[in-house]
């Protein structure tokens, strides 16, 4: 286990959210790799052709809005949000959900007056620093559906956190990301995640990091 790159434990994590007891270890030792220094915007390839460059915590929510299958999923991963989000990540981070049609479908959905018909399937892309990147896969309805029905085309990291933590312990997540956004802009990730730590820490560790905290909310239980 100690051997696993970063990136794995992270995925583990979101595909294993039926497993409370195993998020627990895989926690721990994610807890590890930040203790030691990794920093959450240095880069990573992430694992599709073409190979995009992605830095660690976007490649997280990369991983965990395409895999999640409903939205109960990704609440339950509100201690992996508290983390990654505590060490680094960046709520501007924006996002965007593309509809594609299949012409057939469309035929069909048209012929019978069924809207849902005509959708395919909807493509992820995300915003950094150097522009749009596009992740060459696509998933059919599912979360992405539900996201982009009630968050539009296109979103900040800031407001999906608000959309799935609007409130109980969910509400520190979401108190990081707003004072993320009232600081100077010149300010490096590093220093930011810093002076979060500084902030938050103690918070994070007590409502979210716990033993018991992490599988109550693996096990959909107390994250409201």
């Amino acid at each position: 286990m100690e051997h696993l790159p970063f990136i794995v434990l992270v995925n583990l994590m979101i595909t294993g959210t039926e497993n409370p007891e195993a998020a627990v270890g895989l926690i721990e030792h994610v807890k590890l790799y930040l203790g030691y220094g990794l920093p959450l915007n240095e880069e990573t390839n992430m694992p599709q052709r073409p190979i995009y460059q992605m830095s660690h915590g976007s490649s997280f929510f990369i991983y965990a809005l395409l895999h999640a299958k409903r939205i109960d999923e990704l609440q339950r991963l509100l201690p992996v949000f508290g983390l990654l989000l505590l060490h680094g990540g960046d709520p501007r981070t924006r996002f965007g959900l593309k509809l594609y049609e299949s012409g057939n479908r469309r035929r069909l959905g048209h012929l019978i007056r069924r809207k849902d018909l005509c959708t395919d399937a909807i493509q992820l892309s995300i915003k950094n620093e150097i522009g749009w990147h596009v992740i060459p896969m696509r998933r059919r309805a599912g979360t992405l559906s539900q996201l982009r029905e009630e968050l539009g085309e296109s979103f900040t990291l800031s407001q999906l956190l608000e959309h799935l933590f609007p409130f109980g312990k969910g509400a520190i997540v979401c108190e990081m990301a707003k004072w993320h956004l009232t600081l100077p802009g010149d300010l490096s990730a590093a220093e930011v995640a810093e002076m979060r730590r500084q902030r938050f820490e103690s918070k994070v560790e007590e409502q979210l990091l716990t033993r018991d905290a992490i599988k109550k909310c693996f096990e959909g239980k107390d994250i409201d």
